[in-house]
């Protein structure tokens, strides 16, 4: 089975350690993307992440390198189209210092390109952009 991707990126005028925080604590990722979410931060830990209306679902830690980088493949959740061999989507965020702060880049990966997965497809690829946006507002605002 194939897969696809789609990849954004974001400047956020705040130190790696910072946006380390946005994306990989619990506390934090319950303000501007999850109504709540619990974090074991390590390697093979995972992260549950509970989406309000849209149900609850668990992805493991693959990589957790920070404040540099941190790698998650989602596992199966209710509805759950078929996955390819290599499993669930899998999401990486890299951090890089900028000259403004902090350059984040997300590759979103991993996703089948069977037609089942054309809504989850779309809908993270259109929904991303919102939801940095809200991560860098939280940042640079508190």
């Amino acid at each position: 089975m194939k897969t696809r991707s789609h990849e954004h990126r974001i400047e956020i005028a705040a130190s790696p350690e910072r946006v380390w925080e946005g994306i990989a604590d619990a506390k934090l990722l319950s303000q501007w993307i999850l109504s709540r979410a619990e974090v074991d931060g390590r390697v093979d830990g995972h992260i549950k992440m509970d989406w309000g209306d849209e149900g609850v679902s668990e992805a493991r830690i693959e990589k957790w390198d920070p404040p540099r980088s941190l790698q998650v493949q989602h596992l199966p959740w209710e509805g759950c189209p078929p996955l390819p061999d290599s499993g669930g989507p899998r999401d990486t965020y890299s951090l890089e210092v900028s000259d403004g702060g902090t350059s984040l880049h997300l590759l979103c990966s991993n996703m089948s390109d069977d037609s089942a997965w054309d809504e989850f497809f779309e809908g993270t690829k259109q929904g991303w952009p919102h939801f940095l946006s809200k991560l860098k507002e939280l940042l640079e605002n508190s």
